[in-house]
């Protein structure tokens, strides 16, 4: 592991990587969780706000893409942040599978989807796993 890639990196980058493993680390727990409990709503709350702030602080974190300096990956962000939106108001309204579904997207998009987008060379987590 090259943990310069990480040291030099940015504020930016080290809230954007803490968000991310907390989202990850409840994603794990709720995944295990019976639902509608009192528990899964408080960590349900805590993985939104992880979320919300790894999408948020994506956009301070810039590889120079195709637009303005946002690449592809920051669609992704603004996906995660409309769909937050949409299964926090689906939970509200009592619309379990539209909470479910959008919550599933988020997940599927947002961690496993950029994840892997994360670790394409060039990128810090590239050089931080495999330089």
């Amino acid at each position: 592991m090259n943990f310069t890639a990480l040291t030099n990196a940015s504020l930016a980058i080290h809230i954007h990587l803490a968000a991310v493993a907390l989202a990850i680390t409840l994603t794990i727990a709720i995944f295990y969780l019976r639902k509608g409990t009192s528990l899964h709503k408080l960590y349900g709350r805590i993985w939104v706000a992880g979320m919300a702030m790894t999408a948020l602080s994506s956009f301070w974190i810039s590889t120079g893409g195709f637009l303005f300096g946002f690449s592809f990956i920051h669609l992704i962000s603004v996906y995660v942040l409309v769909q937050l939106f949409r299964a926090i108001r689906a939970a509200k309204l009592g619309r379990i599978f539209e909470h479910k579904y959008a919550m599933l997207s988020i997940v599927w998009g947002g961690l496993v989807v950029a994840g892997f987008l994360s670790f394409l060379p060039g990128r810090i987590m590239f050089r931080l796993f495999f330089t």
